[in-house]
């Protein structure tokens, strides 16, 4: 993500998931990581 210009979503994404860690809140957690990591897979 860094190579294609996509620092700040990597940035955005890993406080998202801090903040899933924190709260232990993950009911949506595996959205978040499909949304984030692998959206250019996924169209």
């Amino acid at each position: 993500m860094i190579l294609s210009g996509k620092s700040d979503k990597l940035l955005d994404t890993h406080v998202q998931l801090f903040n899933v860690i924190r709260e232990r809140d993950d009911t949506d957690l595996s959205e978040k990581v499909r949304s984030s990591y692998f959206e250019d897979e996924l169209g």
